[in-house]
């Protein structure tokens, strides 16, 4: 499984933020010293490149205007009764995270993860990740 995540962030402001992230899994060891200290070095200008590529493609624009881009909003609109950890894990969820990742993410262990998806999946009435992706893109049919 994963052993650790290095993220490097640039949050221009609460909604636009863009991070590259970067694993160590089990049989690779933890982040040394020198090669954190190259994340850092390089993070800022990865990043900038990573925004502009995803710029030039225009990406930038269809996601924000995608309903997908805040799948928090959705879930709330849909069960406000869902717990913030809830929501985290399944926003997370909708995101494509394994969990694994939201495990380290939220510092949870894999269990609890996945009992907090199945709490937020009883509250909403749905069964299956893709119903799940169905509330947050707006297709709701069991509503």
């Amino acid at each position: 499984g994963i052993q650790e995540r290095l993220s490097v962030v640039n949050a221009d402001s609460l909604d636009d933020m863009l991070a590259i992230n970067l694993y160590r899994f089990d049989d690779t060891g933890r982040f040394r010293d020198h090669e954190i200290d190259a994340a850092q070095a390089i993070g800022r200008p990865v990043l900038s490149c990573v925004k502009k590529h995803l710029q030039v493609l225009g990406k930038l624009k269809r996601v924000s205007q995608n309903p997908a881009s805040n799948p928090r909003l959705a879930l709330l609109k849909r069960c406000p009764a869902l717990t913030a950890r809830e929501l985290d894990v399944c926003e997370r969820l909708c995101r494509g995270w394994t969990y694994d990742g939201i495990a380290l993410d939220l510092g949870l262990s894999v269990p609890s993860v996945k009992t907090y998806r199945a709490r937020a999946f009883d509250r909403l009435g749905i069964h299956f990740r893709n119903e799940l992706f169905s509330i947050v893109v707006g297709i709701d049919r069991s509503a």
